[in-house]
């Protein structure tokens, strides 16, 4: 299996912008800067009869001879590498749903891959399952269900009934009932996809998987709990309810992230916070069993989660987790780590400067880009006992800061500074580091002073640059420190100090009812108001005012205050995990929902993405970087600055999509996928490496839909070429590679 970290210390990959830059986006709609740090936390599962397994995720496909201990990725004839399911047809086939929409087989155990057809659209294939007649059918993210009667030659759509076209998963019971659980409720056919209907209750929730026993119940996962139906999807329990969840706070709280049932008719879900609950009788109670434990210590408690499970026919259970792979063989009980690699790197900081160098910490240490993201190196040299990374700043344009971690007992958290922009890093301060409890945040005030928090062991600060720190008698999550000097910290409570940490003024929340509220982020805006992310979603203290006050009433609540009446009403607000402001003091947010954005200091939010992410960070220049939990950070195509008529603009040129070719590298031919949302004229052309056009391969009208074009480079020497996609909105280029 490659190790992309020892092979290539320089990830590369060139980037081309949009000739018109936006604000409404998706992960499409950013630049993937880094692509995955690491190979990445599985989404699925499976194996077949022989014990080979299988796992995917958004760098493709990985298979396992050896019952999961070794892997080796095999993306041999895929276009697009964001697989969103695998199945087995039988012994000798399987298939694979892609990002793109692309449906392709293997019938060689996964070492390469054909494209079937067409492929069901141009949108997400998210789901896929084997009808008991042999049909296949696929659900995806904005077309519906597909299906093709010929083996996955051919699709149609398939939506007569079904309202709602955004489907999750499938799933066939024994009696050929097929089930689709959607973005607003679970539909069911009788007849083979003819005809749906939709079975009661969640009219407007999401299904994102749906599995059926032996006994014929259904089980339905609904956002983060799971519901039972006894009577084929007519009537459905929530079974998560039998579940003792702690109040508070609502961090510590989590629902079913996975599910499987075992092959003893056991249910065992699995949640964010490596919990594992098991259900002996079809979810009427449950007990906790033994828990998974990974190199993660216990202070991070967002960042272990378990995605999904499998079961093999002599009932032992792999569940893939956010820190890799794992296998029981006696029901859950016990657990044994099968393959490290496999495992999330989590972006928790990104830092920019002007100078074109952003840094980005993780659970792997720092890495940095030189270039404004486009390609990036990981520099942990000084700090390789030390990978985890909770905070990294910039003091000047000769210091860097990070908050680093040890991985194992005793946890040890020093501050670690680098004069070179992050080439080596070398250990603050001349005492021992803090033990048993993280370092949660870091910030500078104008005068160059250095605070530390963490909540054991207190606030520090440093005026010589981190050689020496002085405690101070307080604690904290997190800092923010305003033009003026003036600091702000966090923890159950918001406190500002007008001189330097000698006193702390309180400041009280406006809601929250009789719970304390966590305050695990702080940021001030260019107006020198505050914005703190809690346990009870987002407040607002705004300048020379004494009380936070609780905003962003329509952003989205979490869906375990939705389904879940143990917890306290007076919790209404979202748990954000990342907030960013630009130079207009727009606002943007990300938690379980997407990407927010409000431009009245709060007041009012607009959804701009899906998409959920880790990290925010607004550079210089306005444009916006985006770290992931899978490791992968992303950049906006343009500045956060736009109008709304240039808004308007880029909703609709976000649809041009132009394919990686393949194959790559080719000799002599290859084929070009590309999409257009709107009618209008094409120019699809072809560059050599010094920017020479060789070839127009298509200058014409093209209605909405993808199309293919095969370029043939005989007689062209070996070498890198580009192909672009031109319309009078938009230019997209790629690369490829000539070798004879």
């Amino acid at each position: 299996m490659f190790n992309y970290l020892k092979l290539f210390p320089s990830i590369v990959i060139i980037v081309f912008i949009l000739s018109y830059p936006g604000l409404i986006f998706s992960q499409n709609d950013f630049f993937r800067l880094s692509g995955n740090l690491h190979f990445g936390s599985v989404s699925k599962l499976i194996h077949d009869s022989e014990g080979n397994f299988f796992a995917i995720n958004s760098n493709g496909v990985f298979c396992s001879t050896d019952s999961g201990y070794t892997w080796n990725q095999n993306n041999n004839g895929l276009t697009d590498n964001n697989i969103r399911d695998i199945v087995f047809v039988n012994d000798e086939k399987i298939i694979i749903g892609a990002r793109s929409g692309q449906i392709l087989q293997s019938t060689n155990d996964g070492q390469s891959w054909e494209n079937l057809g067409s492929g069901v659209s141009a949108n997400n294939a998210l789901s896929i399952v084997i009808g008991e007649n042999g049909y296949f059918f696929a659900g995806t993210d904005n077309d519906g269900v597909s299906r093709s009667t010929d083996n996955g030659l051919s699709w149609t759509t398939i939506n007569n009934g079904l309202t709602n076209t955004v489907v999750h998963s499938l799933a066939v019971d024994t009696g050929g009932i097929i089930y689709a659980g959607t973005a607003k409720g679970i539909y069911r056919t009788t007849d083979n996809g003819n005809y749906w209907t939709r079975t009661l209750g969640f009219a407007d929730t999401t299904i994102k998987r749906i599995e059926i026993n032996d006994s014929g119940f259904i089980f339905a996962q609904v956002d983060i709990f799971l519901f039972r139906s006894t009577d084929g999807g007519s009537n459905w329990q929530n079974v998560c309810d039998k579940i003792i969840y702690v109040p508070f706070p609502i961090r510590s709280i989590y629902g079913a992230k996975a599910f499987t049932i075992a092959k003893n008719g056991d249910i065992i879900i699995g949640d964010d916070s490596r919990l594992l609950h098991k259900s002996t009788d079809n979810g009427d109670s449950w007990n906790k069993v033994e828990p998974i434990y990974t190199r993660i210590p216990f202070w991070d408690e967002t960042y272990a989660s378990i995605n999904s499970f499998d079961v093999n026919s002599n009932g032992d259970i792999y569940a893939s987790t956010s820190e890799g792979l794992f296998y029981s063989n006696d029901d859950g009980s016990s657990w044994v780590e099968l393959n490290s690699k496999l495992a999330d790197w989590k972006v928790t900081s990104i830092e920019s400067a002007s100078d074109g160098y952003v840094f980005a910490g993780t659970r792997n240490g720092a890495f940095r880009s030189t270039n404004n993201g486009d390609t990036w190196t990981i520099n942990n040299n000084g700090i390789e006992s030390y990978p985890l990374i909770n905070k990294i700043i910039k003091h000047n344009q000769n210091n860097i800061f990070a908050a680093c971690a040890t991985i194992e007992i005793p946890y040890l958290f020093p501050v670690f500074r680098s004069t070179n922009n992050g080439n080596s890093w070398t250990k603050t301060g001349s005492e021992e580091p803090n033990q048993g409890n993280a370092l949660n945040d870091m910030a500078i005030n104008r005068n160059g002073d250095i605070y530390t928090t963490s909540y054991l062991h207190g606030l520090r600060f440093s005026t010589d640059n981190g050689d020496n720190w002085i405690s101070l008698p307080t604690d904290g999550f997190c800092l923010a420190v305003n033009s003026v000097g003036y600091i702000y910290r966090g923890d159950i409570k918001v406190y500002r100090s007008t001189n330097n940490g000698e006193e702390w003024m309180e400041f009280p929340f406006n809601s929250g009812g009789y719970f304390d509220i966590r305050v695990h982020k702080l940021m001030v805006n260019s107006n020198d108001d505050l914005f703190a992310l809690t346990d009870n979603g987002l407040y607002r203290l705004n300048n020379n005012e004494d009380i936070l006050q609780h905003i962003g009433d329509n952003l989205p609540k979490d869906p375990y205050l939705i389904f879940n009446t143990n917890v306290d009403t007076a919790f209404s607000g979202p748990f954000i995990d990342a907030i960013t402001i630009n130079s207009l003091n727009h606002i943007f947010i990300t938690y379980h929902a997407g990407v927010f954005r409000s431009t009245d200091n709060g007041d009012s939010w607009t959804k701009v993405s899906s998409e959920k992410f880790s990290a925010l960070s607004i550079d210089s220049s306005d444009y916006l970087y985006a770290g992931t939990s899978s490791g992968s950070i992303y950049k906006s195509k343009g500045p956060t600055t736009l109008t709304s008529v240039e808004d308007d603009k880029n909703r609709k040129i976000f649809g041009f999509k132009l394919y990686q070719n393949y194959p790559n590298p080719f000799n002599p031919s290859t084929s070009i996928i590309y999409s257009v949302p709107m009618q209008c004229r094409v120019t699809i052309k072809i560059f050599d490496i010094l920017g020479k056009e060789v070839l127009t391969l298509r200058d014409e009208e093209k209605s909405i839909g993808s199309y293919s074009v095969k370029f043939d480079a005989g007689g062209l020497p070996s070498g890198i070429y580009f192909y672009q996609l031109k319309t009078d909105d938009i230019i997209l280029t790629e690369k490829m590679i000539l070798l004879r």
